[in-house]
């Protein structure tokens, strides 16, 4: 597959939902309504070079523009990555992303701060009623970042798409018991929509 990136920024959604960012409108490949988005977003989780850097500029350039928010509502310091459907897999292009983003912003990257301890059906593959729900997720997620000892600090978990949020939830449910902090926020490449 391939992208035009001037195709893909059509699709800019920059929003806000609760604790939530989602950088662009994400059309599954199924639906009527695919496109350079969604190119774009299916060679990001195939760990392709060049889309894995114009994401990286996505979410560096989203972290900087909402940078307030980041640093004063979320207190921000730590950067990790939501884990794969994948047990097996703890080399990700959200990784990548999130060693980029430890290069370009004030967060620090917990390298698999979170990780797969047995897979799950991927949920892009798998029909509405067997898709891994939240309890699945937290029977199979670990949290192996750092633990809260002073100061007020948040984590924002990165990942590639948003679609009905049970692994964002449970990932989140994971490092607010784990990791004793206080905020957690997630940042999304895509954010899945259906019209």
């Amino acid at each position: 597959m391939s992208y035009n990136l001037v195709s893909v920024k059509k699709y800019l959604l920059s929003q806000w939902e609760e604790d939530n960012y989602f950088i662009l409108k994400y059309f599954p490949h199924h639906s009527e309504q695919h496109n350079g988005a969604t190119y774009f977003v299916l060679d990001f989780k195939e760990s392709d070079p060049k889309a894995i850097a114009d994401a990286s500029n996505f979410f560096v350039s989203s972290i900087n523009d909402n940078e307030e928010i980041l640093k004063n509502k979320y207190h921000c310091k730590y950067v990790m990555s939501i884990p794969s459907h994948n047990a097996q897999k703890t080399e990700s292009p959200c990784e990548d992303v999130c060693a980029t983003i430890n290069e370009k912003t004030w967060l620090i990257h917990i390298p698999n701060g979170l990780v797969r301890t047995q897979d799950v059906a991927k949920s892009a593959r798998s029909p509405g009623s067997k898709r891994p729900n939240k309890a699945a997720h937290l029977k199979s997620i670990s949290y192996n970042g750092p633990i809260k000892k002073d100061g007020d600090f948040g984590i924002l978990m990165i990942d590639d798409v948003f679609t009905l949020g049970n692994t964002s939830r449970a990932c989140r449910e994971i490092i607010l018991t784990k990791s004793k902090y206080q905020k957690v926020v997630g940042m999304f490449l895509g954010r899945t929509q259906y019209d």
